[in-house]
């Protein structure tokens, strides 16, 4: 169980959210073709509905994350009066992410950005085909 646990905080330490940025920002124009043949979208709508707000929830996330993660105090009683007192935001659970076909960028990688911002660790056969996509 230790080990596994040592392999998870590894792995939390290897994906956060600056890759899937560089992703975004280096195949903006690849995913704007890509969505202009598949859907008939232009890249102007694109642009604004799909990649500006991932990058956005990108940057409140890097900016905000020590806030989100920080310990928050608790009311103390006659009990724990003398003791701090605090509840600690901790990553736990499975998170599953499904997609539409009109918006497929946001639909997934917004909910994605919280739960790899949050440490929690999501594995999926076509995200990773997308961020391990090498030339």
């Amino acid at each position: 169980v230790q080990m596994g646990k040592q392999v998870v905080d590894g792995l939390r330490e290897v994906f956060h959210t600056k890759p899937l940025h560089r992703l975004i920002t280096e195949r903006q124009a690849d995913i704007e073709q890509a969505l202009k043949q598949d859907l008939n979208r232009n890249t102007y709508n694109t642009s604004l509905f799909e990649l500006i707000s991932i990058e956005n929830d990108i940057k409140l996330a890097e900016s905000d994350m020590a806030d989100w993660a920080a310990p928050r105090p608790v009311k103390k009683n006659l009990n724990s009066a003398l003791d701090d007192v605090y509840i600690k935001p901790e990553p736990l659970g499975v998170v599953l992410i499904i997609g539409t076909w009109n918006y497929p960028w946001a639909m997934i990688l917004q909910p994605l950005v919280g739960a790899i911002a949050a440490g929690l660790i999501l594995l999926d056969k076509i995200l990773l085909s997308l961020c391990c996509w090498h030339e």
